[in-house]
């Protein structure tokens, strides 16, 4: 559901949108996980971090004799990856309103800086989760006959 009023500069509730989208991508990565497990040459127990299953299922498609559609799947769990890894500097990473107006983000750990800190940025956040999960949702419904194409070779 594409976010209906973006405009309010409100940064609390584009948070909402950027959590509520991201478990709509971790949901869909659970799911092609489901898919993809078997088919991981170094299988590393049932792992529950969703950038563990993300490279579990990339390295699933790499072993598996290439089919376009399976590329495209490939490409799209790195674009999650990517997605997830913003979704964790925006949520964790303090939010502090500045005495004259606007805000500022302190990045936390090794990347430091300052991203994610408009209502307009998170919100363009959360619409690219949504797209993520859209591109991911669709995926798991290619998944099962793509791998059984790619095992017929």
């Amino acid at each position: 559901m594409p976010i209906p009023r973006k405009d309010d500069g409100d940064e609390v509730r584009a948070m909402g949108y950027v959590a509520v989208y991201a478990a709509y991508v971790e949901e869909a990565i659970e799911d092609c996980y489901g898919h993809l497990k078997r088919h991981d040459p170094r299988p590393n127990g049932d792992p529950w971090q969703s950038s563990r299953r993300i490279d579990s299922c990339r390295r699933a498609i790499a072993a598996l004799p290439i089919r376009e559609t399976l590329e495209e799947i490939r490409t799209d769990m790195g674009l999650a990856k990517e997605l997830l890894r913003d979704r964790n500097v925006a949520i964790h990473s303090p939010l502090y309103g500045l005495p004259g107006g606007g805000n500022l983000r302190q990045i936390r750990g090794p990347a430091r800086g300052h991203r994610f800190e408009t209502a307009e940025e998170i919100y363009a956040l959360a619409e690219r989760l949504f797209e993520g999960a859209t591109a991911l949702r669709a995926a798991k419904v290619r998944l099962p006959r793509a791998i059984h194409e790619a095992l017929r070779r």
